[in-house]
């Protein structure tokens, strides 16, 4: 085998490595969305069952990565915590410390208001923690991340 077979091997192995972690993490977020969605509009009666389900799915999750849609705007941000919250029915809450610089200076642009309506994140992280809340017969899903990062999109 020569160096450009080697070479070509190499590549073809590590970024077909970084794909299926990123096609994992994805996968990952759309089957909790899943199981929310069948605990948050299930027949009536099954809600306690279908929490317990993704209660049980979500401390499997724990350790693992998940990566959003870009449907996520910055709800607050303070110092090294970002906060963010789903744009649209808000039913995931996603909250942890961005470790990496790049990230942090896209969170610091969406500081004032014109700018954090514009701009959409899909953010990335491995899962802590986790807590489920049903307060006035809303419920939501509260997550924290470990290394978060984000890549953003902007509306025009």
């Amino acid at each position: 085998m020569n160096a450009f077979s080697a070479l070509f091997l190499w590549l073809l192995l590590n970024f077909s490595s970084q794909d299926i972690k990123a096609r994992e993490a994805s996968d990952n977020y759309l089957e909790l969305r899943r199981y929310y969605l069948k605990w948050s509009s299930g027949p009536p009666g099954s809600a306690s069952y279908f929490r317990k389900i993704l209660y049980s799915h979500l401390v499997e999750m724990i350790g693992k990565e998940i990566k959003t849609d870009y449907d996520y705007t910055l709800w607050s941000f303070d110092g090294n915590t970002i906060e963010a919250k789903f744009a649209c029915s808000q039913w995931l809450v996603l909250k942890g410390e961005i470790s990496d610089r790049e990230t942090l200076k896209k969170v610091q642009l969406g500081k004032n208001f014109e700018e954090k309506t514009k701009l959409l994140f899909s953010i990335s992280g491995k899962i802590k923690r986790f807590r489920l809340s049903e307060y006035e017969g809303e419920r939501k899903v509260f997550l924290i991340l470990e290394n978060i990062k984000t890549e953003t999109f902007l509306l025009e």
